[in-house]
């Protein structure tokens, strides 16, 4: 994944590499498939992946990826409502 990705995308990409495995009879357990996900991912997400990986004894796929989505949303959302704000330029007039 790169710096600016979409994470959708890039699940959609994992996933079609999955399908592309499988059609040459290639086939990874569901903690393979979970541990090559979450090592593809930025640094960003690295605290996520640990919390992920120490914090559930068996890790689903599908549970990961809903994860995954769930934080990345919120992250999402978290940094465009740190973009909003009022800027006021000039002076300050204190009439105390």
């Amino acid at each position: 994944m790169s710096d600016g990705d979409d994470l959708a995308s890039h699940i959609d990409y994992f996933n079609q590499l999955l399908n592309d495995l499988l059609h040459m009879e290639v086939d990874f357990s569901n903690e393979n498939k979970v541990i090559v996900l979450l090592v593809s991912f930025l640094d960003s997400y690295d605290h996520f992946v640990t919390t992920l990986l120490y914090g559930n004894i068996t890790l689903v796929l599908e549970d990961v990826i809903d994860s995954l989505m769930k934080y990345y949303l919120h992250k999402k959302d978290v940094g465009e409502a740190r973009g909003e704000g009022l800027y006021v330029k000039g002076e300050r007039e204190r009439g105390w």
